[in-house]
């Protein structure tokens, strides 16, 4: 089973930097599935958690809205289209400047 961490020291070995990565997510944060505009995303709680004060802090910490019991996925009815750069910018702490 590939870790995030597995996954992070994989990518530094192939592009020639040995340096080891270790996220802080991996491998004990639970894993989040986020159906976004029909578009399922995975991340951790951690990572959703990155900014305490955030939509998506409390939608994880706050106990009252549930994943989907059939899919285990949260709903976020927006458009997908730039989420994926949010969840970069929650993991990495900075705009890669695609948006």
């Amino acid at each position: 089973k590939l870790t995030s961490t597995t996954w992070l020291v994989d990518i530094n070995k192939s592009s020639g930097n040995l340096q080891q990565e270790v996220a802080d997510d991996a491998p004990s944060s639970p894993v989040i599935r986020l159906n976004v505009g029909g578009t399922v995303f995975t991340t951790t709680k951690s990572t959703l958690m990155m900014s305490p004060d955030s939509f998506f802090s409390g939608m994880v910490s706050s106990g009252v809205w549930e994943p989907d019991t059939e899919t285990g996925e949260y709903f976020i009815d927006r458009d997908p289209q730039f989420f994926k750069e949010i969840l970069n910018y929650l993991r990495q702490g900075k705009l890669d400047g695609n948006l």
